[in-house]
């Protein structure tokens, strides 16, 4: 986040940002997209509360 900040000049809401892995979680939101995993590989698909 420091270097969206620092470098970008960017503001970040540290509310509702935070830095995942799509290795590390099994799903997360991203702009109304579902990013994830499955035993497939890598998804992207548009998040159920979209």
């Amino acid at each position: 986040m420091k270097y969206l900040e620092r470098t970008l000049k960017l503001k970040v809401n540290q509310e509702k940002s935070s830095v995942v892995s799509v290795f590390a979680i099994r799903n997360f939101k991203f702009f109304g997209v579902a990013l994830g995993k499955n035993g497939k590989g890598i998804y992207v698909r548009v998040h159920p509360k979209s």
